[in-house]
């Protein structure tokens, strides 16, 4: 294949792009943190998304990893995907004069885990909560980016170390737990299983046999859309000199998503 080096790396083309598009800041992530309701009910807890939000002095976007194990049929190893690794996420806040921030993160725990209770954990459904982790457009105007991450609680609450030499605000390290993240631009890329077609993956062929009726064999090729969700069948009917099989009909049956998920094969026969 050939390659225009000059077409390939035009640092022009990439000074055009840079101005049309500019860059993502790592000033501009923001977090909104949706813990359980019964804990704000407890907390009596008022403007929640300023408290939080704006004392987030930085945020990691979390990032996904998929273990492999190797496959071996001969010659270079092949990997193939068996599990899904969602990492942690540790976000760093500003404390203010009243230490809000560190007495909410001591109650979440407190609810999962409550002393008053002889520390008997709650269920994980009463605890979890949702964590909005937004990239901020250059301009301000509009949010480019942004995951959600579900079942979220915190793990651990970062020490705080007090020095007489140091006039610096407090800053509190918090590192949450969750199951999964979904980047809220995934309608462009993801389909869920319920408006996913069913699609067809098999087909059983039976022959019935009549007294000189031989059915010996049926060829079925399915064929795919780049939607890859089968959309039609071709059947061809082999004979031989003694069979008198000579024309197959094939009905494709519907459902409302219009996807065929079966198909109906009747011979039919000339008389001798």
């Amino acid at each position: 294949m050939s390659v225009n080096p000059q077409k390939l790396l035009n640092i022009n083309s990439f000074l055009s792009q840079a101005r049309k598009s500019g860059f993502s800041r790592l000033n501009k992530i923001a977090i909104n943190i949706k813990p359980p309701q019964e804990l704000l009910d407890i907390l009596k807890f008022k403007g929640k998304d300023d408290y939080l939000t704006y004392y987030a002095e930085s945020v990691t976007m979390p990032g996904v990893e998929l273990g492999t194990t190797n496959l071996n049929f001969g010659g270079p190893v092949m990997k193939v995907p068996v599990s899904t690794d969602y990492r942690e996420v540790t976000t760093t806040f500003i404390v203010d004069d009243d230490m809000r921030q560190r007495m909410f993160f001591d109650a979440w725990v407190n609810y999962i885990n409550p002393k008053e209770n002889k520390f008997d954990f709650r269920y994980r459904d009463d605890y979890i909560g949702e964590i909005d982790i937004l990239q901020i457009s250059e301009d301000g105007n509009r949010i480019s980016y942004g995951c959600k991450l579900y079942e979220a609680y915190p793990i651990i609450i970062g020490d705080i170390r007090g020095s007489w030499a140091e006039s610096e605000p407090v800053r509190l390290d918090v590192t949450f737990s969750y199951r999964y993240w979904r980047s809220l631009n995934a309608d462009k890329f993801e389909r869920s299983d319920d408006d996913a077609p069913e699609m067809l993956d098999s087909i059983d062929v039976i022959g019935v046999q009549r007294e000189k009726e031989i059915l010996t064999s049926i060829d079925v090729v399915g064929k795919r859309r780049e939607s890859e969700v089968l959309t039609s069948i071709d059947v061809t009917g082999r004979r031989s000199g003694t069979e008198v099989l000579t024309s197959i009909d094939v009905t494709g049956r519907r459902r409302e998503n219009e996807v065929l998920e079966s198909i109906t094969v009747t011979g039919r026969r000339r008389s001798r």
